[in-house]
C-alpha cells in the first residue's frame, strides 16, 4: 500500500477517534502538514474543477479582509478541505485496505453502543460519555426519544450521523468485487452485520443517516443488477421520499402530529427559524447579494431579521423557551446552501452548486456517487456540512463507475 493511502486511512481513522487537540483542532489535522508537503511534490491538475469555487471564493475573502470584517478563517478551512479531497483522491487504496477500515470503524461503533445500552440498562448509568442528553427538548412527551441520543466520542449526535457514512463507503465499496460470488451464507452474514452496525446510527435519531442509507442501496443495486435490472432502477425513491419526510421535519413542527387534519403542526419547525433569518441576508443589499457579508457583519444583521414573537411560539413547541434569546440574537444557519449564500453571496453560491452538479454528471455511471450526492444534496437543507472534513473524504472515494472491475478511485472522470 502506498505512502499516500496509509495516510488517507490513518487520518480518516484519528477522525473517528475525534481527539481534540487546541480548539478546531483535532489530532487528524497533525497529518495535514504531511499532506499539504505530498501534495506540492505531486501537485494535481489546476484545470481540475474544484479550483474555480477556491478561486471564486479567495476573490470574496480578499475583499471582505480589505474591508476589514473577515479574518480569513472560512477560507483556511476550504483550502484545507479542497486539498484533503485532493490528496484522497489520490491515495488509491487497494480494496481490502477500505474494507478493512471501514469495518474497523463500524465495529468500534457497535462495541461503543453495546457498552452504553449495557452500562444504562443493567447499571443505571445514565451518561456514559458516549451519548448526548437532550433533556430541554426531550422535555416534551412526543420527543422523549431525544433524551438520549447516540453521539460516541463525537459529543453530537448528528456529528456521528454525518460521519457514518464514510465508514460504510469504505466498507461496502472494499467488499463490492466479491459481493458477486457471494453465497446465501455469506449473505446473511453481511445483513446481520449491517443490521447489528445501523443500531448506532438509528441511536443517533439523526436526519443525516440518509447518507448512509444511499450508500447501502447503491451497493445492493450493484449487487442485485445482473439478476433483478428492473427492480434495482428504483432504490433511488427512498433517498428521495425519506429526504423530503427529513425536510418537513426541519420546516414544520411535525411532533407531536394533530390527530386532526392537516394532521401535521404546521408551525415553523426550529431550524427553519435561523433558516429563515439567512435567507433574508443576501437580499439585505446589493453587496450582500453580489459578495455575501462577513462573520462581523452576519453577526449584526442576525437579530435585525429576526422575528421574536414567531420564534417564541415556535420554540413553545418544543418546550425549549430558555433558548429564546439565544435563537434571537445569533444561531449558525444549518444549511449549506443559505450558509454560502450570506457569507460568499448568490454567484458563488451557484459557482459551488455547478461543482457538485457537474461531479454528478461526470460520475452519472455510479450509483454510489449519483445516490450519495442526492442524498448529500438533501442534508445540505439542514446542516453545514462542507465544513465536515469526512464528507470532503467520502466525496474523493466516490467512484466514477458501478463497474468495480472497470473503475479505480483516481479514474480520469475526476480531471485530475
Amino acid at each position: 500500500m502506498n505512502l499516500y493511502a496509509i495516510i488517507t486511512l490513518l487520518y480518516i481513522a484519528l477522525s473517528a477517534i475525534h481527539i481534540p487537540i487546541f480548539g478546531p483542532f483535532y489530532a487528524e489535522d497533525c497529518l495535514a502538514p504531511i499532506i499539504a508537503g505530498l501534495l506540492l511534490v505531486h501537485r494535481p491538475s489546476l484545470r481540475h474543477p474544484i479550483f474555480l469555487p477556491l478561486i471564486v471564493i479567495a476573490a470574496i475573502t480578499a475583499i471582505h479582509f480589505l474591508q476589514g470584517g473577515e479574518n480569513a478563517y472560512n477560507l483556511a478551512v476550504l483550502i484545507y478541505l479542497a486539498g484533503l479531497y485532493l490528496f484522497a483522491r489520490q491515495s488509491d487504496p487497494s480494496k481490502k485496505a477500505m474494507f478493512i477500515c471501514g469495518g474497523v470503524l463500524l465495529s468500534l461503533f457497535i462495541i461503543g453502543f453495546l457498552g452504553d445500552a449495557v452500562a444504562f440498562f443493567l447499571f443505571h448509568i445514565r451518561d456514559t460519555g458516549l451519548v448526548f442528553l437532550g433533556d430541554d427538548v426531550a422535555q416534551t412527551e412526543n420527543l422523549s426519544f431525544l433524551a438520549r441520543r447516540y453521539a460516541f466520542l463525537f459529543g453530537n449526535p448528528n456529528v456521528l450521523g454525518s460521519f457514518y457514512a464514510l465508514p460504510m463507503l469504505l466498507f461496502l465499496r472494499g467488499l463490492e468485487e466479491k459481493a458477486h460470488s457471494f453465497d446465501w451464507k455469506k449473505w446473511l452474514l453481511l445483513l446481520a452485520f449491517l443490521a447489528l452496525s445501523l443500531l448506532p446510527l438509528v441511536s443517533t435519531f439523526s436526519k443525516h443517516a440518509i447518507m448512509t442509507g444511499a450508500v447501502i442501496l447503491a451497493f445492493f443495486a450493484n449487487s442485485l443488477q445482473d439478476k433483478y435490472p428492473r427492480l434495482v432502477r428504483g432504490f433511488w425513491l427512498p433517498i428521495l421520499l425519506v429526504g423530503l419526510v427529513c425536510e418537513s421535519t426541519v420546516l414544520f413542527v411535525t411532533f407531536p402530529v394533530k390527530s386532526t387534519p392537516p394532521f401535521i403542526n404546521m408551525t415553523t419547525g426550529m431550524y427553519a427559524i435561523h433558516q429563515t433569518i439567512y435567507a433574508r441576508m443576501p437580499f439585505t443589499s446589493p453587496s450582500a447579494w453580489l459578495i455575501g457579508s462577513s462573520p462581523a457583519k452576519i453577526r449584526q444583521l442576525y437579530p435585525t431579521l429576526a422575528d421574536v414573537p414567531s420564534i417564541h411560539r415556535t420554540l413553545l413547541q418544543y418546550n425549549a423557551l430558555d433558548n429564546l434569546e439565544m435563537f434571537s440574537t445569533f444561531m449558525d444557519p444549518h444549511n449549506e446552501y443559505l450558509n454560502l449564500a450570506a457569507f460568499y453571496g448568490i454567484p458563488a453560491l451557484a459557482v459551488i452548486i455547478t461543482f457538485f452538479i457537474r461531479m454528478a454528471l461526470q460520475r452519472q455511471a455510479s450509483r454510489y456517487a449519483t445516490y450519495f450526492l442526492l442524498a448529500f444534496a438533501f442534508a445540505c437543507l439542514w446542516d453545514d456540512l462542507l465544513s465536515k472534513r469526512w464528507i470532503c473524504l467520502a466525496f474523493a472515494f466516490l467512484p466514477c463507475s458501478e463497474n468495480p472491475r472497470k473503475t479505480t478511485t483516481t479514474d480520469a472522470c475526476i480531471s485530475q
